[in-house]
């Protein structure tokens, strides 16, 4: 869903002039993050038994997510697991850029034109003016702004951060005796279950935004002709 609403609004922007010479000035970058992209999925392939377990939290039907629960993964490769969760999750909010673009310019004509609507989340002193203010936005606003382009609200699921201060915490570790996540700062945590579910949604999304990056960058050639207007 979230490629074939991009397709199209790419293949629309790509008919505005600014958008065209927004991403040829952004070629380097969408090269750059291409290489960082395909290095990380190469770490996820490498390392998939570890986090494989996932998509039975990814891919169950809702009604036995509960279930789920009873669980227990008598395994522990969270150190490696972490490690691609952070990086993949990080990776991937710098790559959302060209979705927004998209629909910026198919919206209003200028893939740095964000208009009047925002996110809730994002307070007026953060809305960004241009595709350079955006890149340097908390990740969780970068998420909502393409989560709020329907049909791209998965994003929210797949980048979800809800759980990111129990799993980055120096103490975080798994208890193989709850099978759970805990730290000093949160007892409770989550499951490790969860935590494999939440490091597939990520893979999911690096696997989606490698194909918004390769977009970008054909965009990005200077042997389209650029449009008129």
């Amino acid at each position: 869903m979230i490629m074939a609403r991009f397709a199209k609004k790419h293949t629309a922007a790509m008919r505005h002039k600014p958008h065209l010479l927004t991403f040829r000035e952004r070629g380097a970058l969408a090269k750059e993050l291409e290489r960082d992209v395909f290095t990380v999925v190469g770490r996820f392939v490498d390392d998939y038994e570890s986090w494989e377990m996932g998509r039975l939290v990814r891919f169950a039907e809702s009604a036995a997510v509960s279930e789920l629960d009873r669980l227990v993964l008598y395994r522990d490769e969270f150190s490696i697991v972490r490690d691609l969760y952070q990086q993949g999750f990080e990776l991937s909010c710098k790559c959302i850029w060209p979705l927004v673009a998209a629909q910026n310019t198919v919206k209003r004509g200028d893939p740095n034109a964000f208009g009047d609507v925002h996110p809730q989340i994002v307070a007026v002193k953060f809305r960004p003016r241009t595709l350079s203010q955006f890149d340097k936005l908390p990740n969780a606003f970068k998420v909502a702004y393409a989560a709020q382009v329907p049909g791209w609200d998965s994003f929210t699921t797949l980048l979800s951060s809800q759980h990111r201060n129990t799993i980055s915490h120096a103490t975080a570790h798994h208890d193989l005796r709850s099978g759970r996540i805990v730290s000093d700062k949160d007892p409770t945590g989550i499951s490790y279950l969860d935590f494999l579910g939440l490091t597939f949604g990520v893979f999911e999304a690096l696997s989606v935004l490698m194909q918004a990056l390769r977009a970008a960058r054909v965009a990005s050639s200077r042997d389209f002709d650029l449009p008129s207007s």
